[in-house]
């Protein structure tokens, strides 16, 4: 039987809401709804990512574990080196690893590298070039133990104070076209995980794909509120002069850029025979606010907008077609994923398997997190929102300067699908019961991770090995 080809592409910072695909004003997503209703591929409508944050959330997309469990809770420069060990420590292991292992040509199109590179054969990074000449050479200097904390501080203090609109990435239509260039190469099943970032601040598309955005606030008095100079400077070297409306006008278009680029790239499968044979999967490592909560063209808060995700899978085998409702998360692609490929983990896994989920009405409740501008935990049924902060002092968003939402809220979302009013002190009886579900996930997944750590080590004692785990 032949082996099935994996693709993987991600969009950073899509939201579900602003695709048309799931019903949006604007049609910001034609081919992708086409192609669906054509192929026969299964829309899942209540998806959500487990952080909002890129390097915890792909983390767990590529090992079907919970930050908690994986040991990653953080992102970029803020990821402590304790976490990247917590990571090995517990035997986490990626899907590529898998794939790898039985034959298959892994192949990432990305920017993040560090521990994202392990099972992909080739990482190709997709950087302009002079930037990749910049990052190449920081990542080989700071190879030299002696002087790589100095070089790693330098390299944050540089990119924060870099204007942001020069830290550009290639564009979904030059990915995809290195992509195809690729594919007509192999020979093996392949395994690609492609990451679009035309979503990302500062939705750098071309100017035919924006659509027009009438009425707004101007950036200039966005900004002033907000507590972060950085952060300041990054929204206005990105939007300066524009109002939020024609910055939304912007992201919608990038959705639209990336949707017709992935309709040739789709095309190019079809027309090279293996499109059939090909799963692919498009969804979005988190969402954006695109002002929603006080909080502007980023994915800080807990709110739907920053959680929900698109999730599209076409050609999986046995897979029902069509719109799916159940609440599922990015861990249960995972499971679905090693049943179709016949790959086994040999890590415990949190996910189940996101077909069987949605099938059958989704999970009870899904579990979110945030440390990266503030830190938050999250609980969510179909019905209610329940977030609080562990350490009020953390909860302080550090871009912003406010505490968003504040320190507990509650929202009831078939009243208040927008999260705009918090009725903790209301219904006291149903945050009680969320608390302490949560707080008890928590613990029981804590104590799991401890537990994982420690049985490593005790493996790696039995078998004399002198690495250092």
């Amino acid at each position: 039987m032949e082996r099935m080809n994996l693709v993987w592409i991600i969009a950073d910072a899509a939201r579900a809401e602003n695709f048309s695909l799931y019903g949006y004003r604007r049609d910001t997503s034609p081919n992708l709804k086409r192609i669906v209703k054509h192929d026969g591929g299964t829309i899942f409508n209540d998806a959500y990512s487990v952080v909002n944050a890129t390097d915890p959330s792909i983390t767990s997309m590529l090992s079907g574990t919970y930050p908690v469990t994986h040991g990653i809770r953080h992102h970029g420069g803020h990821v402590g080196e304790d976490e990247i060990r917590a990571l090995e420590r517990r035997g986490i292991k990626f899907l590529q690893e898998y794939l790898l292992g039985m034959g298959y040509s892994t192949v990432s199109f990305d920017i993040l590298s560090r521990w994202h590179r392990r099972g992909f054969k080739e990482y190709l990074e997709i950087l302009p070039k002079s930037d990749k000449v910049k990052t190449g050479l920081i990542e080989k200097i700071a190879r030299h133990e002696r002087i790589k904390k100095v070089v790693k501080t330098v390299y944050k203090a540089v990119m924060r104070r870099a204007p942001a609109h020069k830290i550009t990435v290639l564009d979904a239509g030059t990915v995809f076209e290195m992509a195809m260039e690729r594919i007509k190469t192999e020979k093996d099943p392949f395994f690609y995980f492609i990451h679009l970032w035309d979503t990302h601040v500062p939705y750098n598309i071309p100017e035919e794909y924006a659509f027009e955005g009438k009425g707004g606030v101007l950036i200039e008095e966005v900004v002033s509120s907000l507590k972060s100079e950085n952060w300041k400077s990054y929204l206005l070297s990105s939007f300066g002069g524009m109002t939020t409306e024609e910055v939304i006008g912007l992201y919608d278009g990038a959705i639209r850029f990336i949707d017709e680029k992935l309709a040739g790239f789709i095309d190019f499968l079809k027309d090279q025979g293996i499109y059939e044979n090909t799963i692919i999967i498009f969804t979005a490592d988190h969402g954006e606010s695109l002002t929603e909560h006080g909080i502007y063209f980023d994915h800080h808060g807990l709110y739907d907008v920053s959680l929900r995700v698109p999730l599209v899978i076409l050609n999986f085998p046995d897979g029902r077609k069509g719109h799916l409702d159940g609440l599922v998360q990015h861990v249960d692609l995972f499971p679905a994923l090693a049943k179709a490929l016949h790959l086994k983990a040999k890590h415990p896994v949190d996910g189940g398997n996101v077909f069987s989920l949605a099938e059958n009405e989704g999970r009870d409740f899904i579990i979110v997190e945030e440390n990266h501008t503030e830190v938050k935990r999250g609980i969510r049924t179909k019905r209610w929102k329940y977030i609080y902060a562990p350490d009020p002092q953390e909860a302080v968003c550090r871009l912003c300067g406010i505490v968003h939402g504040g320190i507990e809220e509650l929202y009831d979302l078939k009243s208040d699908p927008g999260e705009e009013r918090n009725i903790v002190d209301e219904r006291k009886d149903v945050a009680k019961v969320l608390r302490e579900t949560l707080d008890e996930w928590y613990a029981k997944m804590e104590r799991r991770g401890e537990k994982l750590a420690l049985k490593r080590v005790a493996l790696s004692l039995r078998k004399g090995s002198g690495k250092r785990i």
